[in-house]
């Protein structure tokens, strides 16, 4: 009787929780309303229906509600594997990357027995967040564990790849005889059962959240291997985080052009779309707005689903006084991604700009409204 009166507790709060963030959804600019799942009260659904919902909000990208919905999950329900699992990832989707790590760890350390998925996937979960800021101890022993239990073939090669690349980092690669190396006796490719085209530099690089130390070990990938494309990217990302923009340009430019010589994967010889989309940003930033315009819509042409070339070419237009052009953009990029506050602020701006958000502008399309005939 006492576990049936919990649930359905349980089930009235998750309605009453689902309203009031249906109405913070609802409210944010440029957003229409979507169907989330409905939530039953049966005893047997009740539990199911509130990881559904929490995990509707994580795939259409509201991490702020997801956050907070599976917060109140695991305070209702602090036993449940599922709901920490949710709540991790659900931190980790927002960028909250030290609560997800303790969320993780809780629940692997539930699960003594390792006899649950959720504990499993936590441990590779942790293995990559580990790596990314800098616990390399910690991140192999995740996945040293993770790989004693994993019985999936493509999951073992993945987390085999992983320790490979972290023996690289740490400098005791192992030559299994596939190796590929530079002149200067560099490992540089054939890494791990995946054969990756990497170098120990780029991977040091890549497993800290320090934009300077990723900036000179881009760099020093670069020499160990000249032909990495991505690696020039990512030191143009770098100098960009640093506010450098006009040091980033020559790397966003060789990126591409290294990328066209690149036939085994890109045999048609085309243009990067990231490369142009950041070059874009680059010269946004530097005041060139009709250049970063014609590079955003140039890397748009190239690949129509990159985020940043839509998004950087919607400051170009609102920064161009063309916020009419940006806003449908705006719009359709806060309701794919809802918690992006680059977008939010952009969008905020080019209403201010369109008048959209003044009694002026509201008086305007009202006057506008009652001079079209019917």
């Amino acid at each position: 009787m006492k576990k049936k009166i919990e649930l359905a507790a349980l089930a009235v709060l998750t309605v009453c929780f689902l309203y009031l963030l249906w109405y913070r959804i609802a409210a944010r600019p440029g957003i229409s309303g979507q169907r989330i799942p409905a939530v039953r009260t049966t005893e047997a659904t009740a539990l199911d229906d509130f990881a559904a919902v929490g995990r509707w909000l994580l795939e259409h990208e509201y991490f702020t509600e997801a956050v907070a919905m599976f917060e109140r999950a695991v305070l209702l329900h602090p036993d449940s594997l599922h709901f920490w699992y949710e709540l991790a990832d659900a931190y980790e989707s927002k960028g909250l990357f030290s609560e997800a790590i303790e969320s993780y760890e809780h629940v692997v350390a539930m699960d003594p027995g390792g006899e649950s998925a959720f504990s499993l996937d936590a441990l590779e979960k942790l293995g990559n967040l580990y790596t990314r800021h800098d616990r390399l101890v910690e991140s192999r022993a995740a996945y040293e564990k993770a790989l004693a239990r994993e019985t999936r073939a493509a999951r073992i090669q993945r987390i085999k790849n992983q320790l490979a690349e972290l023996d690289l980092t740490e400098g005791h690669f192992q030559d299994d005889g596939n190796t590929v190396y530079n002149k200067r006796g560099e490992a540089v490719g054939g890494i791990g059962p995946g054969d990756m085209r990497t170098n120990q530099n780029f991977e040091i690089a890549r497993h800290t959240d320090d934009w300077k130390k990723k900036e000179i070990y881009f760099k020093k990938a670069i020499e160990s291997d000249p032909g990495m494309h991505q690696a020039y990217f990512d030191v143009g990302l770098a100098l960009t985080k640093q506010n450098r923009y006009r040091e980033a340009i020559p790397y966003f430019q060789k990126s591409n052009a290294v990328w066209k010589t690149r036939t085994d994967i890109n045999p048609d010889g085309r243009d990067k779309s990231s490369a142009f989309a950041y070059l874009g940003l680059c010269y946004l930033e530097l005041g060139e707005v009709e250049k970063a315009l014609s590079l955003c819509e140039h890397a748009i042409e190239v690949d129509s689903t990159y985020y940043f070339a839509h998004l950087f070419r919607a400051r170009a237009l609102v920064r161009s006084g063309q916020a009419e052009k940006a806003l449908p953009v705006l719009r359709r990029l806060l309701r794919d991604n809802p918690d992006d506050q680059e977008v939010v602020k952009v969008l905020s701006e080019a209403l201010a700009q369109d008048g959209s958000t003044t009694l002026a502008g509201v008086a305007a399309r009202l006057e506008r409204r009652l001079r079209t005939p019917r």
